[in-house]
């Protein structure tokens, strides 16, 4: 967490983001990033564990990180039916 607290400090013109992925990174893990600072949450999940993911990314929206995003082995059209 010092990365991103340093990174927070130093930016001038940049977003801050973390990269959660759940079951390694924990929902607190997220709260602290948010209180450090950083601006967005990307949560890396596959489209089977998206039941799982869905936690993670609604505390992420909670915690004023941008969300969303679309799997990049998924057809967009079929990333929705996937999960």
């Amino acid at each position: 967490m010092n990365l991103v607290r340093v990174a927070v400090e130093t930016a001038t013109s940049a977003k801050i983001a973390v990269l959660m992925l759940p079951g390694i990174g924990v929902k607190d893990d997220l709260r602290r990033a948010a209180g450090m600072g950083a601006q967005l949450a990307r949560i890396a999940t596959h489209c089977t564990e998206a039941d799982i993911a869905e936690q993670h990314i609604a505390l992420g929206e909670g915690t004023g990180h941008g969300g969303g995003g679309v799997p990049d082995d998924v057809p967009h059209d079929r990333a929705g039916g996937a999960a």
